[in-house]
């Protein structure tokens, strides 16, 4: 979730607005092609709300659209505060005037009717450059800049309803784009070669908070993700385990989590990291933990301290007896193990009910609250407590 760059693949959403069907068909085919998830509004009051809200990466207009409608998006366009990519299709060049005062948008391509083929294949290559570009120059400045920040979501104990941790997941305040979600930069931390620096900071942020809170007298267990392939470098697992000392901070309060896919098949180097991660004191969680993950082998769930249940389970938990049951196997195979169970994606309080009825000792989910900025979250646990 936080740190988590692995088994996830990011796809640039692109909006579009045409009342033409085969200019459409023909560009869906081909943004499809580049990778690109299409987004489908059924109103102009959709397509704009999406726009606000920061959903799609890249708007397709096509000016043949009834004037009203397509003037009153480009105004939007021009006023919204974040920046926006713009593909305009059709004859009405002259509109793109209502966009050039605006610093905001990144003007891509002009198509003339009849569109073909390439010509929207080049439009894509050539905003997909210019994206990766940018987020690149971006992501490195934010290093600098320390633009990151932690929000929290609470863990509660389901034996007494007490607030006992809270997951830290990272936002990235952008410049023009405000408050970024992890799936629009995590996925290309690796590719940019700024996995080092990413886990640097988010560490940081976790521990200098995970201490606040301990001057504070606040006992709170602080999770935060590690990317699944820097367990196999011994070397980055040594730089967090000296962050200790620096930060003063109490590991025991630091729950470390790690996506169950990885452990596949036996590594010695991911043992090693596993045995020196709770060497040090650190508290292990396998993250997205399913049934089919009883089956990994003992020499890896041995470090363990916790698994968390795959959120899609929990979904499923009232609709799905077979659900239920293989969630109530994972509860009943880590009790035996000694291990704690923490249900991901609580939304209701009928979910919440099964889940205590099965023995799970733990759950997060916007039942409780969604991820909270660091004041918002102090706010919410004042009034919780």
């Amino acid at each position: 979730m936080g740190l988590r760059v692995q088994y996830r693949e990011r796809l640039l959403k692109v909006q579009y607005l045409s009342t033409d069907q085969s200019i459409q068909a023909l560009f869906d085919d081909v943004a499809r092609a580049h990778g690109f998830e299409l987004l489908d509004y059924n109103s102009l009051e959709d397509s704009i709300r999406a726009l606000e809200s920061a959903k799609s990466e890249l708007i397709v207009i096509d000016t043949s659209y009834p004037e009203a409608v397509y003037k009153k998006l480009l105004y939007t366009i021009s006023t919204i505060k974040r920046n926006v990519a713009v593909i305009m299709i059709g004859p009405h060049a002259k509109d793109y005037e209502l966009l050039k005062t605006s610093s905001n948008v990144t003007y891509i391509a002009m198509l003339n009717t009849p569109v073909k083929a390439c010509d929207i294949s080049q439009a894509l290559d050539k905003f997909h450059n210019a994206h990766n570009a940018a987020l690149k120059e971006d992501l490195s400045n934010a290093f600098q800049q320390h633009q990151f920040q932690l929000y929290y979501q609470p863990i509660i104990d389901l034996s007494d309803n007490t607030l006992v941790g809270a997951e830290s997941l990272i936002r990235w305040n952008r410049p023009g784009h405000g408050i970024v979600e992890p799936g629009s930069f995590l996925p290309y931390i690796e590719e940019f070669g700024l996995l080092g620096d990413m886990t640097n900071e988010t560490f940081d942020i976790c521990f200098q908070q995970q201490a606040a809170w301990v001057k504070s007298h606040l006992k709170l267990n602080l999770h935060i993700n590690l990317a699944e392939s820097l367990l196999n470098d011994l070397s980055a697992v040594s730089e967090i385990t000296d962050k200790i000392q620096r930060f003063a901070v109490q590991p025991e309060k630091i729950c470390i989590e790690i996506a169950a896919e990885l452990f596949i098949a036996e590594s010695k180097k991911i043992i090693e990291s596993l045995q020196t991660l709770r060497g040090a004191g650190f508290n292990l969680t396998m993250d997205n933990f399913k049934v089919e993950n009883l089956q990994i082998s003992p020499r890896y769930l041995s470090h363990f301290n916790s698994v968390k249940i795959n959120m899609f389970l929990i979904k499923e938990l009232q609709d799905k007896p077979d659900v239920r049951q293989q969630v109530l196997s994972t509860i009943e195979h880590a009790h035996t193990m000694s291990q704690q169970v923490i249900a991901l994606g609580v939304e209701d309080e009928n979910t919440l009910a099964l889940l205590q009825d099965m023995g799970c000792d733990a759950a997060q989910g916007y039942f409780f609250s969604k991820p909270l900025a660091l004041n918002n979250f102090n706010k919410w646990f004042s009034v919780y407590l």
